[in-house]
């Protein structure tokens, strides 16, 4: 190991001996822990896994919360759930998918199917979920005010595809 002298802030200072990160107890621990997980961040962005686990380590603590919220109140939302399964993936697929090289036009095509499955799962997931007049939510009209709209453009949709 080498050792190396850094000047922080003082309220970087404070903010480093505030946080808790599991095995690191002083500041060197806690630097070396934080290297070591901004390492792991930017090895694992160029893979769909590394990069879909990464981001479903910062939705993490939204799940845990809603949960204990859930418990506590005795509510459930099956949109808060769904959404922070769903975003990951698709966000992953964004990050890992650039196009690049030879291969870039498949590529592109790719990531489009893939990005257009996922949103149509996402958005496929909220409609099943306003068929009933209590939507499984915090607020059950949550979905609502955007029914009438659904209604519209599926009627549209199923017009222009009659039509040719």
């Amino acid at each position: 190991m080498q050792t190396v002298s850094v000047r922080i802030p003082e309220e970087d200072l404070a903010w480093l001996a505030s946080i808790q990160l599991p095995g690191a107890s002083s500041p060197s621990d806690k630097i070396r822990a934080l290297l070591a997980d901004a390492r792991r961040r930017a090895n694992g962005s160029s893979d769909y896994i590394g990069c879909v686990s990464l981001l479903r380590e910062q939705v993490r603590p939204l799940l845990d919360a809603t949960q204990a919220l859930e418990h506590d109140h005795q509510q459930h939302s099956a949109i808060v759930p769904l959404l922070a399964m769903q975003l990951p993936e698709l966000m992953a697929s964004l990050i890992a998918g650039v196009p690049s090289g030879d291969q870039a036009p498949a590529q592109a095509r790719d990531l489009e199917a893939r990005l257009t499955a996922r949103a149509m799962r996402m958005l496929l997931g909220l409609l099943r979920l306003g068929v009933t007049q209590r939507t499984p939510a915090y607020d059950p009209a949550v979905l609502d005010a955007y029914i009438p709209e659904v209604l519209e453009l599926a009627k549209l949709i199923q017009s222009a595809r009659q039509a040719t």
